[in-house]
């Protein structure tokens, strides 16, 4: 699917989709890459004179949904899978333990980072679910990184879309 059939698409299903596919996106999905949506969605938005805004905040808050579950996944999982294998590997437990320390010590700090690497955005979820941060260090920090990142590549599609794709 190249860009024109994405705003094809969002022309088409309106700002729902915009919601559901970066959800789907935030869940690590294999076939939504953010570096095409986000940036389309931008240039959709440019074109179609729907509000920027409001497309932002549908797309912040699909990625908190989004990152929510999985770090319920890894909070689950350490408890299901971590303590299992801390208890069949002590030297792996033990590392391990350290690196949940300096996650939770640095929870705030480490999130926010993760959020802004491509890949890794997805998958501190895991980790940070997994060491018990606060939900309200996590939320905080996961809104500030999703709200950076998807702000950066819509605001590159809405401003300079159009010359990229030629419209």
């Amino acid at each position: 699917m190249d860009a024109r059939q994405i705003l094809q698409f969002l022309d088409e299903q309106g700002m729902a989709v915009v919601f559901v596919v970066v959800f789907l996106e935030y869940l690590n999905l294999p076939g939504f890459p953010a570096g095409i949506i986000l940036p389309a969605t931008g240039v959709w938005v440019a074109y179609s004179g729907q509000n920027f805004m409001l497309a932002f905040g549908l797309s912040i808050l699909a990625g908190l949904l989004g990152s929510i579950v999985l770090y319920a996944i890894g909070y689950i999982g350490e408890d299901l899978l971590l303590v299992k294998l801390k208890a069949k590997r002590p030297a792996l437990g033990a590392r391990l333990d350290r690196f949940e320390r300096r996650l939770h010590d640095n929870a705030f700090w480490a999130v926010l980072a993760g959020k802004l690497i491509p890949v890794l955005r997805t998958l501190i979820c895991f980790p940070a679910g997994a060491a018990k941060v606060e939900m309200k260090i996590y939320l905080a920090a996961s809104a500030a990184g999703v709200a950076l990142w998807n702000g950066i590549l819509m605001a590159a599609g809405y401003f300079m879309g159009g010359q990229v794709l030629g419209l």
